[in-house]
């Protein structure tokens, strides 16, 4: 969705127009449990989480103060549920069930013989291994920068830190 057309349709919401802002939800929703499935690891919490920050998007959309940005907007909310859910949850992230999953994808026409792919599963254990081992705000740099694809500035501007802060997370992870 074009960046004018967010911007239209988020001040239509800030107006008070449900349509608007159902609109925002079916364009963004995907985006948002997928960052809240990647901090969760669990469809369930991720779902209710998804709706949590709707909810609060809605009760807030006045204070969105640009409307083109509605995107980052709703990154950082998400990204703020995502966090207020690990401090609450911590204990329960050590749990098996709980892992983080980081995929490496092959490219589409690639055959593997099964010694690449033993090879494979046993690089994507040490991946998984590693990234669990890191602590939650490491883990949402991680997140944001490889499997959403955020720049540092982004990040920075979502998670309300500096990007030499970002910079140091993502080294240091």
């Amino acid at each position: 969705m074009k960046e004018s057309v967010v911007a239209e349709l988020a001040l239509k919401a800030q107006q008070g127009d449900m349509q608007a802002f159902e609109k925002l939800y079916t364009e963004f929703s995907p985006l948002v449990y997928s960052i809240l499935y990647e901090i969760t690891h669990d469809h369930h919490e991720a779902e209710d989480l998804t709706q949590d920050c709707f909810v609060s998007a809605l009760k807030n959309i006045h204070t969105l103060k640009e409307p083109a940005k509605a995107k980052k907007w709703l990154t950082a909310i998400a990204a703020n549920h995502g966090k207020d859910y690990l401090k609450k949850k911590k204990p329960a992230l050590l749990a098996p069930e709980h892992e983080f999953i980081f995929e490496i994808q092959e490219e589409e026409n690639a055959s593997v013989l099964p010694e690449e792919s033993a090879a494979l599963d046993e690089r994507s254990e040490e991946i998984r291994e590693i990234v669990n081992s890191v602590s939650e705000d490491k883990r949402l740099c991680l997140v944001l920068f490889y499997q959403h694809e955020m720049s540092i500035a982004e990040i920075s501007e979502e998670l309300g830190i500096s990007e030499s802060a970002v910079k140091t997370r993502l080294y240091r992870a």
